[in-house]
Formats: C-alpha cells, sequence, structure tokens
C-alpha cells in the first residue's frame, strides 16, 4: 500500500537512510485513508507514529524536517519547484500538505506529474 508514497518520496529526494521518509511514509498513507487527519496531525497521527516507532513527536518533527531539508537542498530541485511552484524550502506541514494532496490525484495523473 505504501509503494506509492515511498516512490513519491525517493522521486523527490528523499532516502530511506533517514528516518524521516518512513515517518513521511506513514502520515501520507494515513491521509490517503482518512484526508481530515491532515487538519490535526499532532493529535491523531503524530501518537500514532510515536508508539509504533518508539519515539516522541518532537523526534518525528526533526527527523521529517531534515529529510525534508535534505531533498530541498540535494534532491529533485526541479520537481520540488513543480511540486510546491515556490524557490523556499517548505516547512514540514506545508510538505506534507501538499504531498497528501498530490497523492490524492490519480496513479495516472501522479505519474505525469513525477516524470
Amino acid at each position: 500500500m505504501q509503494e506509492i508514497q515511498f516512490k513519491t518520496l525517493m522521486t523527490i529526494g528523499i532516502q530511506p537512510k533517514h528516518k524521516g521518509f518512513f515517518y513521511l511514509a506513514y502520515i501520507l498513507t494515513e491521509l490517503k485513508k482518512n484526508p481530515d487527519e491532515l487538519y490535526d496531525l499532532h493529535r491523531n497521527v503524530y501518537p500514532q507514529l510515536c508508539s509504533r516507532y518508539r519515539t516522541n513527536d518532537a523526534s518525528i518533527e526533526r527527523n521529517i524536517r531534515f529529510a525534508v531539508t535534505y531533498a530541498w537542498t540535494f534532491g529533485n530541485k526541479a520537481l520540488f519547484q513543480k511540486i510546491f511552484n515556490s524557490d523556499w524550502c517548505p516547512s514540514v506541514r506545508e510538505f506534507i500538505s501538499m504531498l497528501a494532496m498530490v497523492m490524492r490525484y490519480s496513479d495516472e495523473e501522479l505519474r505525469n506529474l513525477l516524470s
């Protein structure tokens, strides 16, 4: 089920070597099931992540921020600008929001966007 999330994250430049990769994949999977959880990630999704990965929400946020910043610096800058329509690195919340929106596309539309 997380295959499309993995592919999207890797295409952008977030690699599985970063803990934030798996946190983001889990969050995107949960948001695909229930998009309304986006409005209260810290109350709905982060506690699930904390128990699943035996960590705290500050660590989750830090690892996601590092992965996003790393991808922004060394990843697919053109795709970042295509998705986010901006020349600046998005915040964690902006990153998750935009990718959740991208995940709502049909598989064909998503493949066209990522190619």
